[in-house]
């Protein structure tokens, strides 16, 4: 829940988001020079938001607003560098176990870790 440590949602924040943007802009110039391809990892709750991981939501909501906007600004700028944002939804980790543990009387399906990393792979691949 969350509890209003700011410390902690400013390391959160910076490892979570602030990161995803530091590196796609170094490597930015390289993309545009080889027609390359940006995969961006997020979450189906920051698409929905849960309740007990608001830090963790509100990360997610900012990586969508902002590679949804950076795809945009790349094609109007006629930058040929895919996008391609991935939504995962419960995976076979700790973090998903334990999230499920907490959403009492929850039933939904972890999915494999593999087959999950397989998905990002091909959607990135195929710039999708």
């Amino acid at each position: 829940l969350w509890d209003g440590d700011m410390d902690f949602l400013h390391d959160y924040v910076t490892i979570n988001y602030y990161s995803y943007i530091r590196l796609a802009s170094l490597a930015l110039p390289l993309l545009h020079k080889t027609n390359g391809s940006l995969v961006i990892v997020g979450s189906i709750v920051g698409k929905t938001g849960s309740p007990f991981i608001s830090y963790y939501a509100a990360t997610k909501f900012a990586l969508d607003g902002f590679f949804t906007s950076l795809r945009q600004e790349l094609v109007m700028q006629g930058i040929n560098v895919s996008v391609t944002y991935c939504v995962i939804g419960l995976i076979d980790t700790g973090f998903s176990v334990w999230f499920k543990e907490t959403q009492k009387g929850s039933h939904k399906k972890l999915s494999p870790a593999s087959d999950c990393a397989m998905a990002i792979i091909r959607g990135g691949a195929t710039r999708q």
